[in-house]
């Protein structure tokens, strides 16, 4: 019985495919190896602009355009002041009287994950992110963001996010109240208010009220009514519609907005940082009613 012999030039052939195959399984996985080892971007600043005390490491740093920040790390700016911080292709911008704490990231693929706002305005834009996401922190309001624009006002009675793009999961700092936040939305929550309002930007509507108004059912007795309506003004800012009507399409720190494209409107406030910058927000601490009072005029 006579067997099919192999060719030798198909033997060679399937050798050095073998040693191909091999070859190319050890390069992908050298980069696979590469990128699962390369860190993230660092926390870089950006723009400054009057007095801004920064620590890095719980030390003292100097404040200039370029200088890295170790975390963890903490941010205040005086009176008319301002900073923008950029990590990557994400910005943080925070106006006047503003003050930020950045721990270190939990997640080594993300090099921030929280941020702690105690006071002041802060514009964020925040790149897509591949694994995490990022926290945003106040007394009354947490953001979930995965990537997108927003403004956080907080004082130490209430807090304001409104939201320029995307999409941004909103509780309150307890976790019993949870809301999906959309583009051209407000959400306001307050120590006075058991859950989070929302208004839309444009029409000024209370898209949800932030009290439950007591509703009266015949009997004597007063019911709630989720769907009562809820006129009073967040709590905190008391900054006149006047000073927040600087608003424009595109990008300009000139007239005190931190918005770009036209999408919606943020605060008025400060000027241009003096060391560069990009289209970020330096403001001051306005209320949600007065927010979109300025959007109103804007359009």
């Amino acid at each position: 019985m006579e067997h099919a012999m192999i060719p030798r030039t198909s033997r060679r052939t399937r050798t050095m495919l073998l040693a191909l195959l091999a070859t190319t399984g050890t390069t992908l996985a050298s980069f696979g190896a590469l990128a699962s080892t390369q860190k993230p971007a660092p926390v870089v600043i950006s723009a400054v602009h009057g007095e801004v005390q920064v620590l890095s490491l719980g030390s003292p740093v100097r404040v200039a355009v370029g200088a890295v920040l170790n975390l963890p790390a903490s941010v205040r700016t005086g009176a008319e002041s301002s900073i923008e911080l950029r990590q990557g292709e994400t910005i943080v911008s925070a106006a006047a009287n503003a003050q930020l704490e950045i721990p270190v990231s939990a997640d080594p693929a993300e090099r921030l994950d929280r941020i702690i706002q105690s006071r002041g305005n802060v514009y964020y834009s925040v790149a897509k992110r591949t694994t995490s996401k990022l926290n945003v922190e106040t007394r009354y309001l947490v953001a979930v963001i995965k990537g997108t624009r927003f403004n956080v006002s907080a004082t130490e009675s209430s807090a304001t996010l409104s939201l320029l793009e995307g999409l941004i999961e909103l509780r309150d700092a307890s976790g019993t109240d949870m809301i999906e936040l959309t583009s051209g939305q407000i959400g306001s929550m307050s120590a006075d208010q058991p859950r989070i309002r929302v208004l839309s930007m444009t029409s000024g509507e209370t898209l949800r009220a932030g009290r439950v108004a007591p509703v009266d059912d015949g009997s004597g007795a007063q019911n709630s009514s989720p769907a009562a309506s809820d006129s009073s003004a967040p709590q905190g800012a008391t900054q006149s519609t006047s000073a927040v009507a600087g608003i424009s399409n595109g990008s300009s720190f000139s007239k005190g907005i931190a918005q770009s494209a036209g999408q919606g409107a943020v605060i008025g406030g400060s000027s241009r940082g003096s060391q560069g910058g990009s289209n970020g927000l330096l403001a001051s601490n306005v209320s949600a009613d007065a927010l979109v009072a300025a959007t109103r005029l804007a359009h």
